[in-house]
């Protein structure tokens, strides 16, 4: 009888909580909850390949799935690379196109002797000089994201007029004299802060730098940075810093004056070559309302619209790439990246997802000085933009980067302008190849580390 009863007591709680519409719900919780541990253990077998480029890396990141096996030496030979690995290729075809044509001319034999003298830095076998100018290999890449296309042409280069790269000594010699004469107080009104404007708010001051109110505003608020020391070749890793953390100082002191001023622009030329107004080292900055000066404006519209097509950050794709591509360092957080399309000879990006974070001035410094130093540019150009300023005065860290790009100008005893009609109007010719200062640059990181790992043991 007991257990008839006990038999009765467990089919009616069975039938209860397992009757069919029950037993559906007891199905779908078991079957989701095995759906989720299965997820969880096979995620850690799943490679990220689209981690953030922005974490805390070492200072030369080999953080890529996917890169050149060796380094190549030269963006002409790009598109026979980019055929042979499919991973890249895919990446790289999300942001650019690459085409090569092969532009043939014919040299007649009353011309050959004028070709040869035209083309005289060329240094090789007159023979081979005839059939590099006959059978000319020019290479396009353009920017699918920005609209920025870039030529390359070897022998291009060689021709009348080129330039020099600023590395022989007696024109570092002339350019010295030309950057330190009409130094000091009595001569030059910046090496004299009291011969300068200040803000209504007074002049903001640093260890190497000072602010100066513009006397001919672009904005509202619009000012100066201007170093201690007048020769702007005398830059070094703590100028920048300083010069970096004074305008970060003078952004928030502007935005808290006027909070709906909230987008960090710089803007700067060394040398009257790339046409600055005095020879002692000063950059421009300035807060603007609505929107970032028209250059940074692009980049930032063209990344949202990025993010939205892809479902991927801009930014960390164009680093990523320029690391598979063999042209990029990592400085602490910061990237260094030589452009593969560049708006002028010898570009470089900053990029720091934090512009207050100590890698991104020196990552500036590095970039800056490896220019000068490795390569002998004497005259630049370059532009800095920060994330924009928050309700907190704090910049509005996330979509927007820190970013720095910075080209050469030419030589800078050249007296002719380095743009045209083809700068203004067309796409751009790019004399220097962006492999070349590669080398450079990691020997730069490289000498970094070692100066930080010795002050650390020191």
């Amino acid at each position: 009888m007991i257990c008839h009863l006990q038999r009765r007591m467990w089919r009616t709680t069975f039938f209860r909580y397992f009757s069919p519409p029950r037993l559906r719900w007891v199905r779908i919780v078991a079957t989701t909850f095995g759906c989720a541990l299965f997820l969880v253990t096979v995620s850690g077998f799943i490679p990220r390949l689209h981690a953030p480029l922005f974490e805390k890396v070492k200072a030369v990141t080999d953080d890529v799935p996917v890169r050149l096996q060796k380094p190549i030496s030269s963006v002409h030979l790009l598109p026979d690379l980019l055929a042979q690995l499919p991973h890249i290729r895919s990446v790289f075809k999300r942001m650019y196109t690459i085409r090569t044509d092969c532009a043939r001319l014919s040299i007649l034999p009353e011309f050959r002797a004028k070709a040869e003298e035209m083309f005289s830095a060329y240094g090789g076998p007159r023979e081979h000089l005839l059939r590099a100018i006959e059978n000319q290999k020019v290479v396009e890449v353009h920017n699918l994201v920005t609209g920025e296309t870039a030529l390359f042409n070897n022998i291009r280069r060689f021709r009348p007029g080129s330039g020099s790269d600023g590395s022989n000594a007696t024109e570092r010699s002339a350019v010295a004299k030309l950057y330190t004469e009409g130094s000091g107080a009595d001569l030059c009104d910046f090496c004299n802060k009291q011969r300068t404007a200040q803000d209504i708010f007074g002049r903001i001051t640093g260890t190497h730098s000072y602010t100066a109110s513009n006397v001919a505003k672009l904005s509202k608020w619009h000012s100066l940075v201007i170093t201690n020391l007048h020769d702007p070749l005398a830059l070094d890793a703590d100028i920048i810093a300083d010069v970096v953390a004074v305008s970060h100082r003078w952004f928030k002191r502007a935005h808290r004056e006027d909070p709906l001023y909230v987008y960090p622009n710089i803007i700067c030329d060394v040398g009257k070559r790339a046409s600055a107004s005095q020879v002692h080292f000063h950059a421009q900055m300035v807060l603007t309302r609505d929107r970032y000066f028209a250059g940074i404006d692009l980049l930032q519209r063209v990344a949202m619209q990025y993010l939205e097509k892809h479902g991927t950050s801009y930014w960390d794709e164009l680093v990523r790439l320029h690391q598979m591509l063999g042209l990029a360092v990592r400085v602490g957080n910061s990237a260094v990246f030589s452009n593969v399309c560049p708006r002028k000879e010898r570009e470089l990006f900053v990029l720091s997802k934090d512009p207050e974070d100590p890698s991104f001035a020196r990552a500036v410094a590095l970039a800056l000085m490896t220019l000068r130093d490795a390569v002998g540019v004497h005259s630049f150009s370059f532009v800095l933009s920060y994330p924009p300023l928050d309700a907190s005065n704090n910049y509005n860290l996330g979509k927007m980067p820190a970013i720095l790009r910075v080209i050469d100008r030419g030589s800078a005893l050249d007296p002719r302008s380095d743009t045209g009609a083809l700068e203004y109007f067309g796409s751009t010719y790019i004399a220097a190849d962006p492999y070349a200062i590669i080398p450079h640059l990691t020997a730069a990181v490289d000498r970094f580390n070692a100066n930080l790992e010795l002050n650390r043991t020191v």
